[in-house]
């Protein structure tokens, strides 16, 4: 089939709800005509919707380069980049189109606030107030700005407008709800949040919220009954899961746990915490090589404890390969400013597994010289260490 027939055929299953089959056309299309845009934005925004962000935002990102970036293609773009978790990177991109769009602003926001510039954040919510002084996400962005910048004073203004230009927004209740925890009142917090979903019945936000509340009380069976509740009214939120997962891995389910967040890590591999998750289930089962696996591999942009837990985990294994593998992400764990002061006693490790005693030496020298006392038994290995490194 031509490429036009297949975009139509995947257009026609995508509207008929089968997304499988319409990935399948889409992926056909774009292998058959690389250079084609339409088929890969076509193909991006399945992709988006079956929760693949990041092979959504690799397809936009290959036609933005071939034809600069359009508007639609910013937007689409954007929205991958930020359902992958990368808020930084979809940022620029949501405030290139900000200017016509009250949505993309918002969302420009949100990724300031997720990426720690609240100030720019804040900035964002006023600007969209002075268009707007009553829109409520506006408002919550800025209360929620103005509180992570210490100004409680100023977060409490904007909510109480928010309260009074809505009260039964999910937002707003979310956001009330939050501020009592923040000030020490967690019981009304859960008030807060049960009269919430009743009033709110299809909000998976306000849902997900409570089953936090309810597990960190204690009260498991109600928890897990929420968090069910939310992933199914909106299955494409992976971090609804990911929090679901933990729950039930809490509660000893690991079976369902594991299932949960396998199938996150399958859609969304940048999602960092979800393969952090999946191979701490993993390591509890006794698992060891399935943990290692899940987080071998990791991009140069994984957060730095991250890349230091698989060097851990390569060097469970005594062969040089994985020693290799485990002095790979130790560099990446340096080079993102780790200051983990034990980095360098797993290098002394990994390079005593390769043979290289001199650099062995000097690793674990570097790791006495800064240890804490608290890491006794780390301590103690590094002498022995350090021993047989003099020795050879």
């Amino acid at each position: 089939l031509e490429p036009a027939w297949l975009r139509r055929w995947q257009d026609a299953l995508r509207g008929a709800g089968d997304l499988d089959r319409a990935l399948r056309l889409g992926r056909l299309a774009v292998e058959r005509a690389p250079a084609d845009a339409e088929a890969r934005l076509k193909l991006a925004e399945d992709l988006l919707e079956a929760g693949c962000a990041s092979d959504a935002a690799e397809n936009v990102g290959l036609v933005v380069s071939m034809l600069g970036p359009s508007d639609d293609a910013r937007r689409l773009l954007a929205r991958a980049l930020e359902a992958s978790g990368d808020f930084a990177a979809a940022l620029p991109h949501w405030q290139a189109i900000a200017l016509e769009d009250a949505q993309a602003a918002l969302h420009a926001g949100e990724c300031a606030l997720h990426s720690g510039n609240c100030a720019l954040a804040l900035d964002t919510a006023e600007a969209l107030l002075k268009a707007e002084p009553a829109s409520v996400p506006a408002l919550v962005l800025a209360a929620r700005a103005a509180s992570q910048q210490g100004e409680a004073e100023r977060a409490a203004r904007y909510l109480d407008a928010a309260q009074l230009a809505d009260p039964a927004h999910p937002d707003v209740i979310q956001a009330r709800a939050a501020s009592l925890q923040d000030a020490g009142d967690v019981e009304a917090a859960g008030h807060v949040l049960a009269a919430g979903v009743q009033s709110n019945p299809s909000s998976g936000a306000l849902h997900m919220a409570h089953a936090r509340w309810l597990h960190a009380r204690g009260n498991a069976s109600e928890a897990l009954a929420e968090a069910e509740r939310a992933v199914a009214l909106d299955p494409a939120q992976f971090a609804w899961k990911t929090a679901f997962a933990e729950m039930l891995a809490s509660l000893g389910q690991t079976d369902r746990a594991h299932a949960l967040i396998e199938d996150v890590v399958r859609r969304v591999p940048g999602d960092f915490a979800a393969r952090r998750r999946l191979s701490g289930i993993c390591r509890a089962r006794g698992e060891i090589a399935e943990a290692r696996a899940h987080l071998q591999g990791l991009p140069g942009e994984a957060p730095a404890d991250l890349h230091l837990e698989a060097a851990r985990l390569e060097l469970e294994d005594e062969g040089p390969e994985a020693a290799r593998r485990a002095l790979s992400d130790l560099d990446r764990a340096a080079a993102r400013q780790s200051t983990d002061p034990e980095i360098p006693y797993w290098y002394g490790l990994a390079h005593t597994r390769l043979g290289d005693m001199d650099r062995a030496y000097r690793a674990f020298s570097a790791f006495l010289d800064r240890a804490e006392p608290r890491a006794r038994e780390l301590i103690e290995r590094a002498w022995l260490g350090l021993a047989q490194a003099a020795v050879q």
